[in-house]
């Protein structure tokens, strides 16, 4: 009877899967943005043009924050103040883009 011996690659594959997770995760929220650039109501088209990833997504920091930090008056048009309803967009954004990261998650792996 042979012995054979394994070469121990978990390391190298869980860096391989962290990364794949992080691309899943950073091509998810530019979809949402994609999204919500589409959506967002117009004025001057600052605050659509404005929406962005904010944070990307790496192995080592699973997070990814998108949105707009730029235009003050983003969340005003998002939730609605006072006589005046909330436009959704960012949300529509998410809901939209959202499913197609378990795709990406399994595809990916």
């Amino acid at each position: 009877m042979a012995i054979r011996l394994l070469t121990w690659r978990g390391e190298a594959v869980q860096q391989q899967v962290l990364q794949r997770v992080a691309n899943a995760l950073n091509e998810t929220a530019a979809d949402a943005v994609a999204v919500a650039q589409q959506k967002a109501p117009r004025d001057t088209g600052f605050m659509a043009n404005t929406n962005e990833v904010v944070k990307e997504a790496t192995p080592t920091n699973l997070g990814v924050t998108w949105g707009n930090v730029t235009a003050e008056y983003t969340l005003w048009q998002e939730i609605g103040s006072r006589g005046r309803p909330g436009r959704y967009f960012l949300r529509a954004g998410a809901d939209q883009a959202y499913p197609g990261l378990k795709k990406r998650l399994e595809g990916g792996l």
